[in-house]
């Protein structure tokens, strides 16, 4: 009686490795994607801090800026942004009473410039590739400074993060929205010109370690592609 042929289990998890490597870079091998976009953004900005405390949204103002993204990746991407800006508030109504029941609005204009990371949730592209998508959501954070116009010139640095959501409308045209958060470190978005209540309502030297503002940003925006780049193969399935 003959044997039964020992299984070469080495041999069947090389093939199969084989083969589902041909499945994953099949279909990627003419991957292209642009590295720059340039574009606009329109939205608004509100404020969330001392004066405000629990309204996300509370006396929204205009925002208008410009922006240029570097893709690295089809999912990861660098952006500059600047934009300009202004938010206001009213210590009116709150949950906590200032001293002698005083009640203080404002108003404060400033730019912002901040530069982020984007990570998208698929393959941002108008490639035919595996899991690709012409229509991602996508999350930011990064670093940036504001420059206010508030009775005295200051310089600020805050921590933009959010969500947001793209489409590529065509090859070269990619419109989208999000909304943001930023974290200040400076209690001078509040400064009335006439009180410093609100830019430090404990009376401290430290104010601005113990601050507590933000102010959320929601828009649209625009951009235009340019200088397309390519991978080979190895290339493309780090990329993905």
């Amino acid at each position: 009686m003959k044997l039964a042929k020992r299984i070469d289990f080495g041999l069947i998890t090389k093939y199969f490795t084989t083969v589902l490597i041909m499945l994953i870079t099949s279909g990627i091998c003419a991957l292209a994607q642009y590295k720059f976009e340039f574009g606009g953004y329109v939205g608004g900005s509100s404020y969330l801090g001392d004066a405000n405390a629990t309204k996300l949204f509370a006396e929204p103002q205009s925002a208008i800026g410009g922006l240029v993204k570097y893709n690295f990746t089809p999912r990861y991407a660098m952006k500059l942004q600047i934009m300009g800006t202004s938010v206001s508030g009213n210590s009116s109504g709150q949950k906590y009473q200032w001293p002698n029941y005083t009640d203080i609005t404002f108003n404060s204009s400033f730019f912002e410039s901040s530069l982020t990371g984007e990570y998208n949730f698929f393959p941002f592209t108008t490639e035919k590739i595996n899991f690709a998508s012409r229509l991602s959501p996508y999350v930011f954070a990064g670093i940036g400074f504001d420059y206010f116009q508030t009775g005295r010139s200051d310089f600020a640095l805050m921590v933009p993060f959010g969500i947001g959501i793209k489409y590529k409308l065509f090859d070269r045209l990619t419109i989208g929205a999000d909304m943001g958060m930023r974290k200040l470190f400076s209690d001078d978005l509040e400064y009335t010109g006439d009180s410093e209540l609100l830019t430090n309502p404990l009376g401290l030297n430290s104010s601005k370690m113990v601050n507590n503002d933000y102010y959320t940003t929601f828009g649209f925006f625009v951009t235009f592609s340019l200088f397309k780049r390519e991978w080979d193969c190895v290339e493309k399935k780090i990329s993905l």
